[in-house]
């Protein structure tokens, strides 16, 4: 789960607490890096799709989600997020 912003970290952590609830196996940057670079952490561990969290998708009630071997990214509802990823 990346965060694009500090101001956003609080509901990353919630998105990520409820991807693990679920079962997602769920990994959050604690360093406060920027997006670029947590996107970076994200493929040199070789993760398959990341969520990010941004100002503009959580006013739409969405976060995007990105694969990324293909680097396509869609905006996917919170309330249909467990079954996207």
């Amino acid at each position: 789960v990346v965060s694009v912003s500090e101001s956003v970290r609080p509901k990353a952590i919630e998105v990520a607490q409820q991807l693990r609830r679920a079962g997602v196996s769920t990994e959050m940057d604690l360093l406060s890096r920027g997006m670029r670079k947590q996107l970076d952490n994200a493929n040199t561990k070789g993760v398959s799709k990341v969520v990010i969290v941004g100002e503009r998708e959580l006013a739409e009630g969405c976060v995007a989600v990105r694969d990324m071997s293909t680097a396509e990214q869609k905006k996917v509802k919170l309330e249909e997020l467990l079954e996207y990823v």
